[in-house]
């Protein structure tokens, strides 16, 4: 279901707290349409309670089937232009992009490592979103027009 629309850049949307990834469409002239799956993650600003004894337990697993301690981190959505001027321009372009969603979730990843699967996500799913990611990114570029500007006479 749409939450929102937004008329004008930069925008904001506040995403409730859940479990359910949500996807971002945006479009502008001169831009291509772009969507992204944003995945609520652990807030580790949020107590979770710890799965120990029959309280903690049922308090944990609450905490989890209600997605209480995951939120929506910032994200900003990167439109390419409609058109590049060569491919070389395109793959700098996407090239750029995949390091930024690679540094994005570089923190997540780490975390998760750290912390020796006692996450909610482990490190394996969250490179598996990264995965995801990148290949959404590289249909993207796929489908991406490379024409070079018109010379005039």
């Amino acid at each position: 279901a749409q939450v929102a629309q937004g008329a004008a850049t930069p925008g904001n949307v506040t995403l409730a707290r859940g479990n359910s990834p949500a996807q971002v469409t945006c479009a502008a002239p001169g831009r291509m349409d772009t969507t992204v799956t944003l995945r609520p993650l652990r807030d580790f600003a949020v107590q979770h309670h710890q799965p120990s004894g029959p309280i903690g337990a049922v308090n944990n697993r609450e905490d989890i089937q209600s997605g209480r301690v995951r939120r929506f981190y910032d994200a900003t959505v990167a439109m390419p232009p409609a058109s590049f001027a060569s491919a070389a321009e395109r793959d700098a372009w996407f090239a750029g992009r995949a390091q930024a969603i690679r540094t994005g979730w570089a923190p997540h990843i780490a975390r998760a490592e750290r912390a020796n699967a006692a996450t909610i996500d482990t490190a394996a799913t969250l490179r598996g979103y990264e995965a995801e990611d990148l290949a959404a990114l590289d249909r993207q570029r796929t489908a991406a027009v490379v024409a070079p500007p018109r010379r005039g006479r």
